[in-house]
């Protein structure tokens, strides 16, 4: 992947951040200029742990051909003792 390439994804990337694009518009975006590059993706993940009284994490997935589509990981009950959360009003859900 050149130089003009990889600075060009990595702008389109700030901007799409900044103009607040959908995630999964940011990832297919990505991936479709990372194809056009000499770069070539067949699939991406991307996962992130949360601190949310709820979810345990989001993540994201691609595949060429089918787009971008995300989920979430629900805490499980023995997940949220002990932790600040049972003890905040969320834990008390």
């Amino acid at each position: 992947m050149s130089e003009r390439d990889l600075a060009e994804i990595s702008d389109w990337i700030t901007e799409s951040g900044l103009v607040e694009l959908e995630e999964t518009d940011i990832i297919d975006g990505d991936c479709q200029r990372l194809n056009a590059s000499e770069a070539k993706v067949m699939r991406v993940q991307v996962g992130q742990r949360v601190h949310h009284p709820v979810y345990a994490g989001i993540g994201f997935w691609w595949e060429r051909g089918k787009g971008a589509e995300n989920g979430d990981w629900e805490l499980q009950d023995n997940q949220i003792e002990g932790t600040d959360i049972a003890n905040s009003s969320f834990g008390k859900l």
